[in-house]
């Protein structure tokens, strides 16, 4: 075997740690700014209105986790629409399952998690590709027109310097949401696998339907947010669309950190930015680290209760001798 060969696969996995190590060299200069941050404004951070309702904290995270159920159920729609489908509870449980993809650097998992799932139900990678960048791109967009939404709702000049930026990347999704885009897409990507091509089927009046849906489930996010927020600072009523449309432009420029995962620190910065103009520079800067935990905490616990009925609902297999325990997609399989 020549040099060459044996040296390609270590230089890969050398060029893949180095990635990881300049990424999360990036994430924690970012943190480290932040910190630096509330520390020079902790006087300011003192005088302000702080309390603790762990009511409202409870009540924000029932909020959230319907958000995530609606999410899941959306994505589920999705999958009919486009003949992928599998039962509804094996739809959720791999949704959420699929989430936790996000905590990896390049967010790639997120994707390969749930073809993955699919693929064992029986389900080919192609249309559920196709869903997958339905869900992404139709989020986005919804993400978007909550935005602008937001800048015409809210007096928070900051908006106004990114609102043509804003309708011109709108514009970019709507165009890449239409069946000729997505038909031509796939054709190009079965052209280069060596695969055959298929029809999506999704009309374009459904596919703006989706956005909608993905809208009022941003809307409903906000809410949750804003509740979140109200559990330690006061905050009026009328920024719930200021909110949804914060943490979902944040959010967009996270997921577009591929370094970063799960936009770690990125959103945060942004957040933060965005959220200064409804509240102090420190309260903000504490909101946007908060708010990561409170979403994370969440989301973990959605993907363990996802797992226990899982494994709740799978039938008893027989003692082997091995001592094998079930993983999380084998229980997918057997779910009804």
């Amino acid at each position: 075997m020549s040099e060459s060969a044996t040296s390609s696969p270590r230089e890969g996995r050398a060029r893949t740690w180095v990635q990881r190590v300049v990424g999360w060299l990036i994430v924690a200069v970012i943190f480290y700014f932040i910190a630096r941050s509330v520390v020079v404004n902790w006087d300011e951070l003192a005088e302000a209105d702080l309390h603790f309702d762990f009511g409202l904290l409870l009540a924000s995270l029932v909020i959230l986790g319907i958000w995530m159920v609606a999410q899941a159920y959306i994505w589920h729609l999705l999958t009919v629409s486009n003949g992928a489908h599998i039962p509804v509870p094996r739809a959720m449980a791999a949704w959420f399952y699929s989430q936790l993809g996000k905590y990896v650097p390049g967010k790639v998992f997120l994707y390969l998690g749930r073809v993955h799932l699919y693929g064992r139900e029986g389900r080919s990678a192609g249309p559920i590709t196709v869903a997958f960048g339905i869900e992404f791109v139709g989020s986005l967009a919804a993400a978007v027109i909550m935005v602008l939404v937001a800048a015409l709702t809210s007096d928070v000049p900051i908006l106004d310097d990114y609102r043509w930026a804003l309708a011109i990347a709108l514009v970019a999704f709507l165009v890449a949401l239409h069946p000729r885009f997505i038909g031509w897409a796939v054709r190009l990507a079965a052209r280069a696998l060596r695969r055959q091509p298929f029809d999506v089927g999704l009309s374009y009046p459904k596919l703006l339907g989706f956005v909608g849906l993905y809208f009022v489930n941003w809307t409903l996010f906000g809410v949750a947010l804003f509740v979140f927020i109200r559990s330690f600072y006061a905050l009026d009523f009328d920024s719930i669309l200021y909110l949804a449309g914060a943490f979902s432009l944040s959010s967009i420029i996270g997921i577009l950190a591929v370094f970063a995962p799960s936009g770690l620190g990125v959103r945060e910065g942004v957040l933060a930015l965005f959220l200064a103009p409804v509240m102090p520079n420190s309260v903000a800067l504490v909101v946007s680290v908060a708010s990561r935990l409170w979403l994370t905490v969440a989301e973990l616990t959605a993907a363990g209760i996802a797992y226990s009925i899982v494994r709740s609902r799978t039938p008893e297999r027989p003692p082997s001798g091995q001592g094998q325990v079930p993983l999380p997609d084998r229980g997918l399989e057997d779910f009804d």
